[in-house]
């Protein structure tokens, strides 16, 4: 509005070919604007005012940032000459110029001067809560294996805890009791991946038997029978050695045997072939054949089974055996 005073009648002149008579008119234009006011004797007096235009916009500005998994929490920063209102998601507002918000999305931020001209930013806010992805791999400690390398995998840091108070922050370490391992992954972002595995033992033995015989005199030679699951060693008498399970063998005395198994455990066994060429010591007792005794008995010792012969083609296999004829003299 235009404020005129004077006492007469008034005229007004602006721009765009702005003319009124009232006193006080309304304006919606900048410019100048020129006033005559004309008094009762016909004399005239000249006035004249500035309708300036203030359209400056506050200059708004916002800032968001990332929600991880340490972070639950962000300030928006907005900037501007005026007052400050965000909105944002699950029906956030605020007049604080920089507001702490924990949910992600788009916040909009409108900043009012005063002159009541606006200007409007908006700002995102994510959420980076991607777990790093862990993977644990363990293996398998035995007889010729007594460390194995635990293998992790994931993107991060690495925690690794297992057995017997085990900790360790290597990616690959090496470890050598049998147990669960357990390894906790933790990203850049303040996210964690948890993984497992396990380190196993295997210590069975193979299980050796081994058994040997007797050489004697109508044996010379025997087979060692050796018994486990695995690969088979013999040593011997007289530098005997063979990796046959069942080796012929032809002299007397201890034979050793080690049975090896796939996983490097050793089995130990030992067998005894025995020499038994103990002759049965016989004797033989004859008698005397005349004109009265015609027959007489043959009287055999030993250990064992009997074969005679005699003259005549005479044969028996009994101990003590009956005979009527006398040996022939020279």
């Amino acid at each position: 509005m235009l404020a005129g005073t004077g006492n007469g009648t008034f005229a007004w002149s602006g721009p765009n070919g702005f003319s009124s008579t009232v006193q006080n008119p309304n304006v919606g234009a900048a410019g100048i604007y020129n006033l005559v006011v004309t008094g009762t004797n016909g004399c005239t007096s000249n006035a004249s005012t500035e309708v300036t235009l203030d359209e400056q916009t506050p200059g708004a500005t916002a800032q968001g940032g990332v929600l991880n998994c340490n972070v639950s929490s962000i300030m928006l920063v907005g900037t501007g000459n005026g007052t400050f209102a965000w909105s944002g998601p699950n029906g956030f507002s605020s007049t604080v110029q920089n507001p702490n918000v924990g949910a992600a999305g788009i916040y909009n931020l409108v900043v009012t001067g005063t002159n009541g001209c606006t200007s409007n930013a908006s700002t995102e806010v994510t959420l980076d809560e991607q777990t790093p992805g862990a993977t644990a791999q363990g293996g398998v400690l035995n007889c010729n294996v007594s460390s194995i390398m635990l293998v992790g995998t994931g993107n991060g840091t690495y925690a690794w805890s297992g057995p017997n108070g085990f900790s360790s922050t290597v990616q690959n370490p090496n470890v050598g009791a049998a147990g669960i391992y357990n390894l906790v992954v933790t990203g850049t972002n303040g996210c964690t991946s948890n993984a497992s595995t396990e380190v196993t033992l295997d210590e069975q033995t193979p299980g050796a038997t081994a058994q040997g015989g007797v050489l004697n005199c109508n044996v010379s030679s025997i087979m060692l029978v050796g018994t486990g699951n695995g690969t088979f060693a013999w040593s011997g008498p007289n530098g005997f050695s063979s990796t046959v399970q069942n080796p012929n063998v032809g002299a007397a005395g201890t034979y050793n045997l080690v049975v090896t198994g796939a996983n490097g455990c050793t089995s130990n066994a030992s067998a005894e072939v025995t020499l038994d060429d103990q002759t049965p010591r016989a004797t033989a007792q004859g008698g005397v054949l005349n004109c009265n005794v015609s027959s007489i008995m043959l009287v055999g010792t030993g250990n064992g089974t009997f074969a005679w012969s005699g003259p005549n083609g005479f044969s028996s296999t009994v101990q003590n055996p009956n005979v009527g004829a006398a040996v022939p003299t020279t």
